[in-house]
């Protein structure tokens, strides 16, 4: 960062500023004007210019409010008047350390200064905008989470059976149907913020950093969870075709053993996982279709004396009927997992082919899972579908034999124990990387926070309402039907987001370290304990030395005030620059000098400076500006721009939004 002189007609032309002083925090002892006592009686006063006494005037007082000039010149003496020179920001209030110097708290005076991009730097910059992420072709993107939603015929299927008996395939049909609502809202939070991330991603640009978090916990629960039970599912029918290979050996060791196998594969390159999915996805679907096409021939020989029989064990009564439809469906919903994980690789998936992706998933799900479970109830009795067996692998030795029994389990331990995996590994990556399934929420806070963001796609608020209902009512049905899992989720969830907040509040948690220093004086006599305030010192300020950048395009003090209590409720920093792009010296806001002062000095604890950059505000200006200040992208904030604008918040690398 250079500091150039600020009457160089290069940067401001003729326009009036305050000197700089690079090495003082007050500017040296400055005459007071003679008439700035007459000109200040008569803006208290605010008397009407007939009221004006003959002194008045003939003290050359104005008519009119104090030029720039004027203004920056009493700023200047008061602040002279009122600090010491050379020293801190800190007012005169309480300490909330009685006993220990709370000079830490207050940071310095901030400074105004111009940074030139040289035409190398833009270059440079330009290149690493223009550099894109590794692009999945629709088919690939479509296997890493599809795998987990086609797969779910394995794991969904008894569970589904055992509260819904023969409205089963009703009730799959009723979920992936469900599913269908969710897909615009994914599309429009995608065409919004197209970042890694997923419910992070998006709660972060469109709340704040707490509900970022919350986001980041239930979508890390979740990919964990998928990762999970199909590592589970998996070792299970392994178990229970080759038990006698298997002997003293526990299916969690099974579990644990695929998690392993996976995660391995799982650090390779993206392109390379992408390969292996899209294999075990061809796989599953041929097995698939090869399993139905045998079954529909048992069942045309067989006939429909096995159905009957189910048919005649279902539930009696409208109100049983109803809630086990009910139950199946709440089931169902979670069952058809894998199509919440796709935004969290959204980055890394051809723009083009994103609404493709989500379509293949759902209608996938929807031809795969309710025809598949109708041939199930049409071939088995109940007893066997509810006897623990391997369902599907049972199936298919009864439709056609052994070898395709065989097929089946293979199938399972490779779109199962391997791509549901993997899904949830990819998904556990990219969050990390940025760093639930209530994409309803995020909408509804894009729609109201954020609204001005331009998108491709947008969805009507009673869909996003809707959804956000499904949510809800899925979520409690499945409560009431199991209670457990809301202490197991709560339990696991609490510990992923005090975790997550416990990093988030470190500042908070050394100033409370700090206050109880300070009241057990005690420690400060002991010779183990005496001079931990220096050490919790040093930590807070290395916490807070990474500067926030805010790119500012007026002088509205009302807006700049915004971004500060924005940033401070997100972000630990001690220093905020306010950055300004102009393309000339005369559209540069004639006030915004003056306000970045006057709430340099409003906010103790903060340094605020101000610099400017000459250039157009787009996403190559921001990456030659990040590397030139040495302030990450993600580090950066920007108001909401509108449609003219013609860029999104994606092409910005990670740059958040603060306002509306």
């Amino acid at each position: 960062m250079e500091k150039k002189d600020p009457s160089s007609s290069a940067y401001m032309s003729d326009r009036p500023m305050t000197p700089i002083y690079e090495e003082r925090d007050t500017v040296p002892d400055l005459p007071v004007s003679p008439t700035t006592p007459s000109r200040n009686r008569i803006m208290r006063r605010r008397v009407a210019p007939d009221e004006l006494q003959e002194d008045d005037i003939a003290d050359g007082a104005s008519l009119y409010p104090p030029s720039f000039a004027q203004s920056e010149f009493e700023t200047i003496v008061r602040r002279q008047r009122n600090n010491q020179p050379h020293m801190l920001k800190i007012p005169n209030v309480p300490s909330r350390f009685p006993n220990l110097s709370n000079n830490w708290e207050f940071a310095g005076w901030g400074s105004m200064s111009y940074v030139e991009l040289t035409p190398d730097d833009i270059s440079a910059a330009e290149a690493r905008v223009n550099e894109k992420p590794f692009q999945l072709d629709q088919l690939r993107a479509s296997s890493i989470a599809g795998n987990g939603i086609i797969g779910s015929v394995f794991y969904a299927f008894p569970a589904v059976a055992a509260v819904a008996s023969i409205y089963s395939p009703i009730t799959l049909a009723s979920a992936c149907i469900m599913l269908f609502i969710f897909r615009p809202i994914l599309l429009e939070l995608g065409s919004a913020v197209r970042l890694n991330g997923a419910n992070y991603a998006y709660l972060l640009q469109f709340s704040g950093k707490a509900m970022g978090l919350v986001g980041a916990a239930a979508t890390l629960l979740d990919a964990v969870a998928t990762s999970s039970v199909s590592a589970a599912t998996a070792s299970a029918y392994l178990s229970g075709e080759f038990a006698a290979l298997f002997v003293g050996l526990r299916q969690a060791a099974l579990a644990i053993g695929f998690l392993v196998a996976l995660a391995i594969i799982g650090l390779i390159s993206l392109k390379e996982s992408s390969s292996v999915t899209l294999a075990f996805t061809t796989i599953h679907l041929c097995t698939m279709l090869i399993l139905m096409v045998a079954s529909v021939v048992a069942w045309a020989k067989t006939g429909s004396h096995v159905l009957a029989s189910n048919w005649a064990l279902r539930p009696q009564g409208a109100a049983e009927v109803a809630r086990s439809i009910f139950n199946g469906i709440c089931i169902s919903f979670l069952g058809v997992t894998g199509f919440e994980t796709t935004p969290s690789y959204i980055e890394n998936i051809k723009p083009s082919a994103y609404p493709a992706v989500l379509r293949n998933m759902l209608y996938t799900a929807l031809v795969l899972n309710a025809p598949l479970m109708l041939l199930v109830y049409a071939i088995l009795p109940s007893e066997t579908i509810l006897g623990g067996a391997n369902v599907l692998s049972v199936l298919a030795e009864t439709v056609a034999g052994k070898w395709l029994r065989i097929l089946v389990v293979v199938d399972c331990m490779l779109v199962v124990g391997g791509g549901g995996v993997l899904a949830g590994l990819i998904g556990v990556s990219a969050l990390i990387e940025r760093l639930a399934r209530k994409y309803a929420t995020s909408n509804l806070l894009l729609k109201f926070n954020r609204d001005r963001l331009p998108r491709k796609y947008r969805t009507s608020l009673i869909a996003t309402l809707l959804a956000l209902v499904i949510s809800i009512v899925v979520l409690v049905g499945n409560v009431v039907q199991t209670p457990q899992i809301i202490g197991l989720f709560l339990a696991y969830f609490i510990v992923i987001l005090l975790c997550l907040f416990t990093l988030k509040s470190r500042i908070k948690l050394a100033r409370i370290a700090m206050w109880i220093y300070d009241q057990a004086t005690v420690l400060h006599k002991w010779k183990y304990t005496k001079g931990w305030n220096i050490a919790i010192i040093r930590w807070m300020r290395g916490l807070r030395e990474q500067p926030i950048g805010v790119w500012v395009k007026s002088d509205d003090i009302y807006n700049l005030v915004e971004a500060i209590l924005y940033i401070r409720r997100n972000e630990s920093t001690a220093r905020i620059i306010f950055i300004h792009a102009y393309d000339d010296a005369s559209s540069i806001p004639s006030e915004l000098e003056a306000n970045s002062k006057i709430l340099d000095e409003g906010f103790p604890s903060i340094t605020i400076d101000l610099v400017f950059v000459k250039g157009r505000f787009n996403p190559t200006l921001v990456e030659a500006t990040s590397v030139k200040l040495g302030i990450p992208k993600s580090q950066f904030f920007m108001s909401t721009m509108g449609k003219e604008h013609g860029w999104k918040v994606a092409d910005y690398g990670g740059v958040r939004v603060v306002n509306l």
